[in-house]
């Protein structure tokens, strides 16, 4: 089990990994200063991943759904590709590469434990046996 927390003010990562059944449990919470921050990050991503971001932020504001729009300063990279996945609506899964990557975002009653809970598999193409 890995926690990362981002300071006061913004939310935190839980990581539960079974390596050994080939699947991983993640539960992001977070926070209203999750928002994303396009001057910051234009400083580690390129323009298309930028634009990316930018277009699933803008959907998210255009959704008026104000409660999610800290999600958008989630996302998955896959490293080997430099592809960029958000963590925000109307998206709910990914397959990158070998991975398949399955999401929902959790609302809690009261608001303090909003959270985008994760699974992601492990699930390579099969050989054909023929």
């Amino acid at each position: 089990m890995s926690t990362c927390s981002f300071g006061n003010g913004y939310g935190s990562v839980y990581v539960n990994g079974t390596p050994n059944r080939g699947f991983t449990h993640v539960k992001a919470y977070y926070e209203d200063k999750d928002e994303l921050d396009f001057m910051e990050v234009r400083k580690m991503v390129c323009q298309k991943c930028l634009d990316k971001a930018a277009e699933f932020y803008e959907d998210q504001k255009k959704a008026g759904d104000d409660n999610r729009i800290a999600t958008t300063g989630y996302c998955l990279i896959d490293f080997s590709t430099r592809e960029l996945y958000t963590l925000s609506d109307p998206y709910r899964g990914y397959f990158i590469r070998d991975y398949y990557v399955t999401y929902d975002i959790i609302e809690d009653k009261e608001g303090t434990e909003d959270h985008i809970e994760l699974l992601i598999l492990y699930a390579p193409e099969r050989k054909s046996s023929i």
